[in-house]
């Protein structure tokens, strides 16, 4: 089963696109194109693909100026990721996340964390895969998956490239936190550090990978 978001006219929405699918396990196909929307909650068992020729076509960019200050997830918030996950089973895949890349424009860096699972919603982040995705520009946490109530497995984050986050306390490309999976093949740049596991606002001897 699926749905597609459209480069144009009132599809133009890859939130839009999530609060259509009807059920579990369907597929959210994104045109080509650049989208410019913040906080895409994630919140049904979906893969989310981009439909272009490369990653690069399918563009994701920030419609609001994100505070780099307080927490991520705090309420009321001036704090704007990319895509929230508040869902297990979900797979992204396909697509390019440029923090610099909408409202701001260059070294803004609008996306406080590219791909973050919101753990305040309880439950476990089961089986998350990140695959063959840009994720550039971020202020704090390329990707960041937390296993929520407890430890969450079969998460997968391979063929990414992720690069020129930082600016925050974190500046880590990828942070795992009570989960367990694959981390493999992914190219990761000009981060304060590449790979974090139970690290959170700079904790004193967290490992970094």
């Amino acid at each position: 089963n699926n749905i597609y978001v459209t480069d144009a006219g009132t599809d133009h929405s890859i939130q839009r696109g999530i609060d259509t699918v009807a059920s579990t396990g369907w597929t959210v196909n994104i045109e080509a194109g650049s989208y410019q929307e913040s906080d895409i909650r994630v919140n049904k068992k979906v893969t989310i693909d981009g439909g272009g020729a490369t990653r690069d076509d399918v563009r994701v960019v920030p419609a609001f100026a994100s505070s780099h200050t307080g927490g991520m997830f705090s309420a009321p918030s001036s704090v704007h990721s990319a895509f929230i996950l508040e869902s297990d089973h979900v797979t992204i895949r396909d697509i390019t996340i440029d923090g610099d890349g909408g409202v701001g424009g260059a070294s803004s860096r609008n996306f406080r964390g590219g791909i973050v699972t919101n753990y305040n919603v309880g439950g476990v982040f089961n089986n998350i895969t990140i695959t063959n995705s840009v994720v550039a520009n971020i202020y704090d946490i390329g990707v960041y998956l937390d296993g929520g109530d407890d430890l969450s497995s079969g998460s997968a984050v391979s063929g990414n490239d992720i690069h020129a986050v930082g600016g925050g306390s974190q500046g880590l490309g990828i942070l795992i936190g009570s989960a367990s999976g694959s981390i493999a093949n992914n190219q990761i740049g000009n981060t304060h550090g590449a790979i974090g596991a139970n690290s959170w606002s700079g904790v004193p001897g967290a490992p970094l990978l």
